[in-house]
């Protein structure tokens, strides 16, 4: 939308499947020329450049707050080169905050350092990114299946660098686990997860952590009590029915999950082996993998799946030794 002329972005099927209405729409009140190549907020799309000074004021966006984070981050990284600015006006409740703070703290390291994150706005100032370096920490989200090893197995797993100051809210995960009966230390050396008794079931609203679910799901049936995940209706809509095609997987290995309007309930259960489609979705794969250290029988049907966020993840996969 910065740049001048045409471009047409397309994706993989999951990808064409996923609804991006919100952000063309937005690109849209910015003065860019979207045009669908197919079905309207659906990738393939046409995008034209954006008059960045069709406005005397700051530009005012609407968009819903409880969809997508990524929408609200790829306007607000777009901002500075505005004439104006832009002040997003959130019409629902904003979630998954987290990821909007993140974006937040990066464009400030990188020099837009005007940017103000409230409950139902966001506004962001003029400005220019400057060109530095700059060291990012351990990736959070992918950090939580090496955890999650530890608490389905036993044993300990240290992630190196994943220290309490980590910016990315993914890094709760391991409190998670505490809750649930494991022992969790962070200090300099990163994030050690390990357990030596048996788990419990906690509830808990995993808006802010929603790419997490299939993690926490695959560790919740072997606790003693059942585990009640719940605020995370917007995951249907990720690369699979996060909520749908999670819980009948499970069923296929015996998993007592009832699928709730917003979540998951999940029930102590005996896990048998089984084989297990992806969906197309990186996580539910490397969930899934997760599952197959305790239980012998765990097939994952499309493991390359996983190359869109870990290509070496089935390596990392084979330094860990398993034991019930």
């Amino acid at each position: 939308a910065l740049g001048s002329g045409k471009y047409q972005i397309d994706g993989s099927p999951p990808l064409r499947a996923r609804p991006m209405a919100p952000l063309h729409d937005a690109l849209q009140q910015l003065g860019s020329h979207v045009e669908a190549v197919e079905t309207w907020g659906h990738l393939p799309v046409s995008v034209s450049g954006t008059d960045r000074s069709a406005t005397a004021q700051r530009p005012t966006v609407r968009l819903a707050g409880d969809i997508s984070s990524q929408y609200i981050t790829a306007l607000m990284l777009i901002a500075p080169y505005l004439a104006h600015g832009l002040r997003i006006e959130l019409t629902t409740p904003l979630i998954s905050k987290p990821y909007v703070l993140i974006t937040k703290a990066v464009m400030a390291s990188f020099g837009a350092t005007d940017v103000v994150v409230g409950d139902r706005s966001i506004t962001v100032a003029t400005g220019a990114y400057a060109a530095r370096d700059y060291t990012i920490e351990p990736d959070a989200s992918s950090a939580s299946y090496a955890l999650a090893a530890a608490a389905v197995c036993g044993g300990t797993v240290l992630v190196p660098d994943l220290t309490a100051q980590a910016l990315q809210g993914d890094a709760a995960f391991a409190d998670l686990l505490a809750n649930m009966g494991c022992v969790v230390t962070r200090d300099t050396s990163g994030t050690r997860v390990t357990r030596h008794r048996e788990l419990v079931g906690i509830e808990i609203d995993m808006a802010d952590l929603s790419d997490l679910v299939p993690t926490l799901a695959i560790v919740a049936p072997f606790a003693t009590t059942p585990t009640e995940i719940r605020g995370v209706a917007f995951i249907r809509n990720k690369e699979s029915d996060r909520l749908g095609d999670l819980a009948r997987e499970l069923q296929r290995c015996g998993v007592h999950v009832t699928e709730l309007g917003d979540g998951l309930r999940i029930e102590p259960s005996a896990v048998v082996g089984a084989t297990l489609d992806t969906h197309h979705d990186h996580r539910l794969a490397m969930a899934f993998a997760i599952l197959g250290l305790r239980v012998e029988g765990i097939v994952v049907n499309d493991p390359q799946v996983v190359s869109k966020s870990w290509p070496d993840f089935w390596a990392m996969l084979a330094t860990l030794t398993g034991s019930p």
